[in-house]
C-alpha cells in the first residue's frame, strides 16, 4: 500500500506556522515584568484591605460547581462532565457564574488531554505520554495553546494541568499515560512547554501533583499512597520537573495526597482504624512551606488536591485537615466534602487564634494578585453579550484546525516496539482481517478507519470482529473467525496479571502463532501491556484509545504512515528483574 495517502498536505504548513509563531520570551513570561507584577500586587493589596474576614476565607475554597448553592463568598468553582453539555451551555454557565460574583471566580477544570478530558465537544489532544513519545516541546506547547484557547473561549480560566509526575512505576494505577515520561528531564521540558501554551492563551496552568505521584502503586482517590525515597533521589527524579516549572514561574501548584516520610515523618491517628499514619504532603508544613516555598522558591498559589478523595476523607477529620493544610501553607482548599462546616470552622479557628489572620491575608493576596494578572478581576467589565461569547466559542472549540493538529501529533506519537517482519501488513484483495478488541467502542473505531483506508485504496477485504470474553477460553465461534483470518489485529487496553482478559489475550496470541497467522498487537492504553504478553511478533502503541489514536495506529499498521514515536518510559519484565525496552526505543520502517 502507498504510504501517507491520507496525510493532508495542507496540514503541515499550517501546523508549523502555529508551532513556531510567537514562541518568544515575551510569550513565555506572559506579563511577568517587574512593573506589571508591582501593579498586580498593588491591586491585590487594595482589594484585600477592603475585604471582610468572611470574604477572605471564602477566597480560599474552590468547590464543585454542581453542588455550590451560592450562599458563601467562595473563590472559585471546578467543572466536571456532569456540568457540561455543549459549547452554548458551558458559555452560559460560566458567564452566569461570574456575573453572580462580587470578586470574579477561578473557573477550573481538569483538561489534561488524553485520558483526562472533561469536554466531549472539545479537541482531545492525544495526551501526555503520547507527547513524550514525540519528544517535541513544540507539540507540547501547541497542545497547551490549543487546550487553553478552547478553555478561554468557554470562560474557563484555570486548568489543573500540566501533570509533572514522573511515571517510573509501571503498575501506577492513577498516573500512567497521564505522565509524559519516566525521564524527569523530559517531563520537565514538555510540562513547562505545555504550561507556556496555556499561559499564552491566558489560562492559568497548575503543576501537579507535588512532590510527585508517579512512583506509587496506590490511587489517592481510594487510599493513602506512600513514597519512601530519600531526599537525594526525590531531588533528582520527582522534584526535578517541578523545579524547572518553578524556575519558569509557574503560577499555581497542586499538592498530592501522598506521604513522604523522609521529608515529614509526623504521624497522626487515622480515623479509619486508629492506627498511626504519616501526614500527606497536602497537610505538611515541611513539604509545602519548608520544601516547596523556602527550598524550591515557589511564590505562587498552592492548591490542595480534592478533599473528597479517600486519602484525606478516610483518615482525617475534614475540619482538622483544613486547619493543617492552611497552616502548612496551602492557599486554596479544593472540593471540601462539607463547605458550610469547614468554612465556618476556619472562621472560628481565626477568631480563637488557631489560624492567624496574617496567614489568611498572605494566601488571599496571592489569590487576588493571580486573578488580577490573568484579567479575572475585570471579567464583569468586559464587553460582549452571552450570545456573542457563545458564537465566538463555537468557532474555536473542536475546530477543524485544532482537530488536524490533534491528528498530526497523534500520528507522530505511534511507537513500534516489536516487529518480526509483520509490519506493515501487506493486505491483498479478498484477504480476511479479524479484529480482537477489548470493547465495542475500540472495535467500532478500528473498523471505521480500516474501512476508510482500504476503500481509498480500492482493496476489498472481509473483516470479522471478536470482543474479549470474560474468561480465558477461546470459544468455537471465535476460533472459526481466527481460522479464516489472513491477519489478526489484537487490541489491548491496560491489562494486568490479575485480569482474566490477560489469559484470554495470551491464548489468542498462542493460537495465532501455532496457526502461523500474522498477528499485530496494538496497545490503546498504557504501553506497559507488553509486560504481560507472551511471544508477541509485532507490537505497536498509541498511548490512548480516542479516535485520533486509533486512526494513527491503523495508518501505521497498514503502512499509510510511518512510525515516528520513541518510547518515553522504561518497560521492565513483569518480575521487574530486567528491562524489556529501554527509554527511547522505537522501530522504524
Amino acid at each position: 500500500m502507498r504510504s501517507n495517502k491520507l496525510y493532508s498536505i495542507s496540514i503541515i504548513p499550517m501546523l508549523l506556522i502555529m508551532l513556531f509563531q510567537s514562541f518568544t520570551v515575551n510569550d513565555v513570561l506572559f506579563n511577568t515584568n517587574i512593573i506589571t507584577e508591582h501593579s498586580h500586587r498593588q491591586i491585590a493589596k487594595e482589594t484585600v484591605k477592603n475585604m471582610t474576614i468572611e470574604e477572605k476565607i471564602g477566597q480560599m475554597f474552590i468547590v464543585d460547581a454542581s453542588v455550590y448553592n451560592g450562599d458563601l463568598p467562595i473563590g472559585g468553582v471546578i467543572l466536571f462532565q456532569n456540568n457540561l453539555i455543549d459549547t452554548d451551555q458551558i458559555v452560559k454557565l460560566t458567564d452566569s457564574i461570574q456575573k453572580e460574583a462580587k470578586i470574579p471566580y477561578f473557573v477550573g477544570i481538569d483538561q489534561e488531554g488524553g485520558r483526562v478530558n472533561r469536554l466531549s465537544m472539545a479537541t482531545n489532544l492525544p495526551g501526555n505520554m503520547a507527547l513524550g513519545a514525540t519528544g517535541s516541546s513544540y507539540y507540547s506547547y501547541t497542545t497547551g495553546k490549543v487546550i487553553g484557547t478552547e478553555l478561554s473561549a468557554l470562560g474557563i480560566n484555570v486548568n489543573f494541568a500540566p501533570v509533572l509526575d514522573v511515571n517510573n512505576n509501571p503498575i501506577n494505577p492513577i498516573i500512567g499515560v497521564r505522565s509524559y515520561s519516566s525521564d524527569p528531564e523530559l517531563v520537565g521540558r514538555l510540562g513547562t512547554a505545555f504550561m507556556f501554551g496555556l499561559r499564552r492563551s491566558k489560562v492559568i496552568p497548575t503543576g501537579k501533583h507535588f512532590p510527585g505521584h508517579g512512583d506509587t502503586s496506590v490511587d489517592s482517590h481510594i487510599g493513602l499512597p506512600r513514597i519512601s525515597h530519600g531526599i537525594e533521589r526525590l531531588t533528582e527524579v520527582e522534584l526535578k520537573p517541578f523545579k524547572r516549572a518553578i524556575d519558569r514561574r509557574i503560577d499555581m501548584i497542586l499538592t498530592a495526597h501522598v506521604t513522604f516520610p523522609t521529608i515529614d515523618n509526623t504521624t497522626v491517628m487515622s480515623k479509619l482504624d486508629g492506627q498511626p499514619v504519616n501526614i500527606p504532603a497536602t497537610l505538611s508544613y515541611k513539604v509545602i512551606t519548608g520544601l516547596l516555598r523556602e527550598e524550591m522558591g515557589f511564590n505562587g498559589v498552592v492548591v490542595t488536591d480534592a478533599f473528597n478523595m479517600k486519602a484525606i476523607a478516610d483518615h482525617f477529620d475534614e475540619k482538622e485537615a483544613v486547619t493543617l493544610a492552611i497552616n502548612a501553607g496551602a492557599d486554596i482548599i479544593l472540593m471540601p466534602l462539607n463547605l458550610d462546616k469547614v468554612y465556618n470552622w476556619v472562621l472560628r479557628e481565626v477568631k480563637v487564634g488557631n489560624i492567624s489572620e496574617d496567614r489568611i491575608d498572605l494566601s488571599v493576596l496571592r489569590i487576588i494578585e493571580l486573578k488580577s494578572k490573568y484579567g479575572i478581576l475585570t471579567y464583569n467589565k468586559k464587553s460582549g453579550s452571552y450570545a456573542e461569547k457563545a458564537r465566538y466559542a463555537k468557532g474555536i472549540v473542536g475546530s477543524t484546525n485544532h482537530k488536524e493538529i490533534e491528528q498530526v501529533i497523534s500520528d507522530d506519537a505511534v511507537t513500534v516496539l516489536i516487529n518480526e517482519n509483520i509490519l506493515p501488513l501487506q493486505i491483498k484483495e479478498e484477504d480476511n482481517i479479524t479484529l480482537v478488541m477489548p470493547n465495542f467502542k475500540s472495535r467500532d473505531r478500528s473498523l471505521k478507519y480500516l474501512n476508510k483506508i482500504l476503500e481509498s485504496s480500492n482493496i476489498k477485504v472481509d473483516i470479522d470482529s471478536i470482543i474479549y470474553r470474560t474468561d480465558s477460553q477461546i470459544s468455537p465461534s471465535d476460533r472459526s473467525k481466527l481460522d479464516r483470518a489472513d491477519y489478526i489485529i489484537l487490541g489491548t487496553n491496560n491489562i494486568n496479571p490479575e485480569d482474566l482478559r490477560t489469559n484470554y489475550v495470551n491464548n489468542i496470541i498462542s493460537y495465532s502463532n501455532n496457526k502461523d497467522i500474522p498477528l499485530v498487537t496494538m496497545s490503546i492504553g498504557n504501553p506497559y501491556d507488553i509486560m504481560y504478553l507472551n511471544d508477541v511478533k509485532a507490537y505497536v502503541t498509541s498511548y490512548g484509545d480516542f479516535e485520533a489514536n486509533i486512526q494513527s495506529l491503523i495508518k501505521v499498521i497498514l503502512g499509510e504512515s510511518k512510525p515516528q514515536g520513541n518510547l518515553p518510559v522504561e518497560i521492565p519484565n513483569k518480575e521487574n528483574t530486567k528491562l524489556l525496552f529501554e527509554l527511547g526505543h522505537g522501530l522504524k520502517y
